[in-house]
């Protein structure tokens, strides 16, 4: 059974996931945001008010904005150590 692992950073961090046999699941990966950031007020905006065309720079922004790791964190079952 894979463990399913949450990922706070680049796709420098995301990307050897994808290059080596491991036991691993991504369950989430946040990316495009750093620690300042995450320990600022949310901002609690609606993802249709963030103007980008590519979804998945929408979803970085609406992660970072409302932030939404430490959450996803407590409420996954994502790997803890």
């Amino acid at each position: 059974m894979n463990k399913k692992i949450d990922i706070l950073g680049s796709c420098v961090s995301r990307d050897p996931f994808a290059m080596f046999d491991h036991d691993y699941e991504i369950n989430s990966y946040f990316a495009r945001t750093n620690i300042i950031s995450l320990a600022s007020n949310s901002m609690n905006i609606s993802i249709h008010r963030i103007s980008l065309e590519s979804n998945f720079q929408k979803r970085c922004v609406y992660n970072d904005l409302n932030k939404l790791f430490f959450k996803n964190v407590k409420e996954t079952e994502a790997y803890r150590c």
